[in-house]
């Protein structure tokens, strides 16, 4: 959507490097360690998106609104559950999104297997897209929500291998930001 934009990915599994290809610069390393950190501080993105493992959105959430730029964003993809604990919650009084998208139908996420051998799966929880903007300040932790309309079929299955994904055709425009609705 935004050809003239640079991007820098961050892979916390060093064995899918090969992501880098996705990116003008890469860095695969743990992205809370002090260099990954100094690093994202350094480049200061406009924009911070990221499918956080779900035992670290709130710190991909905290990290993220920390290295943006003033009044930047961070996009995150997360079950729609995320809120749920107190934790959770607690996270989203102190800062609350701008908006948030639920994603209509069930995603398939991952392929392959985890650590203990069974299949990794995560098309049995909706999911979500929260936006939140640093520096936000409000008197009250509420945010518009919004459900966005049906997703093509071949939009709802992502591997966890980036880069391994089958070719599909650019999303449709009724997904893309509105002019007067652009936050970043």
């Amino acid at each position: 959507m935004w050809p003239a934009a640079k991007s820098c990915g961050f892979e916390i599994r060093k064995a899918e490097s090969f992501a880098g290809r996705h990116y003008d610069s890469f860095v695969a390393d743990d992205y809370f360690g002090a260099a990954a950190r100094g690093a994202l501080k350094r480049y200061r993105p406009q924009l911070v998106v990221s499918n956080p493992p779900y035992t670290k959105a709130r710190e991909t959430l905290a990290l993220g609104l920390d290295v943006v730029e003033p009044m930047g964003h961070v996009l995150l993809l997360l079950r729609s559950t995320f809120g749920g604990s107190e934790a959770d919650d607690e996270q989203l009084r102190r800062s609350p999104p701008v908006d948030e998208w639920s994603i209509p139908g069930r995603l398939k996420l991952k392929r392959g297997h985890g650590r203990t051998g069974r299949p990794l799966g995560g098309d049995f929880v909706g999911h979500i897209f929260l936006l939140f903007q640093q520096g936000r300040q409000v008197t009250a932790p509420v945010w518009s929500r919004r459900l966005l309309p049906p997703l093509p079929s071949a939009w709802l299955g992502w591997s966890v291998r980036p880069g391994d994904e089958a070719f599909t055709a650019p999303l449709p425009h009724e997904f893309w930001p509105l002019k007067e609705n652009r936050h970043g």
